[in-house]
């Protein structure tokens, strides 16, 4: 190829450069806007939901060659996004978590680092402050704060360890037709699992420890779902009914990989 072709090329492809900042400085105008409008509504400014949706749309549009590029573009472009629209922080309990957490959420956020009871007390206080604690972690971050208001509000899976994080928040993730829930409760751990299986839902997680704020053992079921959904709501009330203590920790979108 002769080199004034290459020139031709290239300066095509610097006009397209200027179109896409361009696009980006309009879409991080309008996010502003949003944030804006949730403030005076008292709304979230993050919301896994439609994180999770944004990623998917734009990766279902291109070739599937392309899915993962285009994911880690907009990774960055929805983290400029979040930032206009207020001042959210995501809180970790170590660096390790902090790194992550910047991978999952961007550059442009902030990651802020607090140990356990910090980061309870940080997110009950603050709902623009959100935990992102590995998936063992929380556990222990709920066990300490079992009957609190901090809710499992999004979790994130990172590529290739397949490493699990839980999101935290007091706010309530609406529907996202992916969804399933967290719950703690103590008793016949059989017939807790029963209430799920019998209504047709498969549990995706059973973890048991030994409750010291309740004195006795407890148990972690993860199943399908959202709370609003009429049979859902009906499983969370069969195994209220057959615990000795139930605590409600969320509904919130299944992880996508990232």
């Amino acid at each position: 190829m002769k080199s004034n072709e290459i020139d031709r090329l290239r300066e095509k492809i610097d006009q397209l450069d200027r179109s896409i900042i361009d696009l980006i400085s309009q879409r991080t105008a309008v996010a502003e806007e949003i944030g804006q409008i949730k403030k005076r509504q008292d709304l979230p400014i993050f919301r896994p939901d439609r994180h999770g949706a944004v990623y998917d749309r734009v990766a279902d549009s291109v070739p599937e060659a392309m899915a993962s590029g285009i994911r880690y573009i907009y990774r960055e472009i929805m983290s400029l996004g979040m930032a206009v629209e207020g001042d959210l922080v995501f809180l970790c309990p170590d660096a390790l978590s902090g790194a992550a957490a910047r991978f999952a959420f961007g550059s442009s956020v902030e990651i802020a680092l607090a140990d356990a009871p910090g980061i309870l007390r940080r997110v009950s206080a603050d709902r623009n402050a959100f935990g992102f604690v590995p998936a063992g972690e929380a556990d222990a971050v709920f066990e300490s704060l079992l009957d609190g208001d901090v809710l499992c509000y999004g979790e994130v899976v990172l590529r290739p360890d397949h490493r699990r994080y839980i999101i935290l928040s007091t706010w309530n993730c609406p529907r996202s037709g992916r969804d399933k829930k967290s719950v703690a409760a103590s008793g016949d751990l059989k017939a807790l699992i029963s209430c799920i299986e019998d209504a047709g839902r498969e549990v995706l997680r059973v973890e048991t420890f030994h409750s010291q704020k309740h004195q006795g053992p407890c148990a972690f079921l993860d199943f399908p779902g959202h709370r609003e959904d009429p049979d859902c709501a009906v499983i969370l009330e069969n195994i209220k009914s057959r615990s000795d203590y139930f605590h409600f920790l969320g509904s919130y979108p299944a992880a996508a990989e990232l």
